[in-house]
């Protein structure tokens, strides 16, 4: 599934959850580097920065044409390299079975795509949105997969 199919299914998915008031329990990563030694990994993320500048603007003042100065927030889209620690996760696959350590850091190699969230991930809608190859981190600290989550 390249990257843009999981960005697709997340947005349907997270404006599924959004229209019956629930938060998106989930945020896409790609895998940069794993060091297992130290249980971490850096990942590729985009961040959008806002960016105060000024800009001239011509307005109308009684019927006069005066410039102004206004400050305007420009949007900025940045790629950044995160470093988080896989202490305290639970690892899955997009179809929804757990991942052994052994086999989790075979499958973390540069370009995996992760999908982080909580146990929301394992349920509908989420639970047959992923392919097989997609790992899913969900928080040891979640409730299981069977609990009820009120919003």
């Amino acid at each position: 599934m390249s990257h843009r199919n999981v960005w697709a299914v997340l947005a349907v998915l997270g404006s599924a959850l959004t229209a019956f008031g629930q938060s998106t329990p989930i945020t896409l990563s790609v895998v940069h580097q794993a060091d297992r030694d130290q249980q971490t990994i850096v990942v590729r993320q985009t961040v959008t920065e806002y960016r105060a500048v000024k800009q001239q603007v011509s307005v109308n003042v009684n019927g006069k044409v005066e410039t102004r100065e206004v400050i305007v927030m420009v949007p900025e889209v940045k790629e950044v390299l995160t470093t988080m620690s896989l202490k305290g996760v639970k690892a899955y696959s997009g179809d929804g079975k757990e991942i052994e350590d052994k086999q989790l850091w075979e499958r973390l190699k540069p370009g995996a795509v992760l999908v982080w969230g909580d146990a929301r991930l394992l349920q509908p809608p989420f639970d047959k949105a992923f392919r097989p190859e997609v790992v899913l981190l969900v928080n040891k600290a979640a409730p299981p997969p069977d609990a009820k989550n009120d919003p």
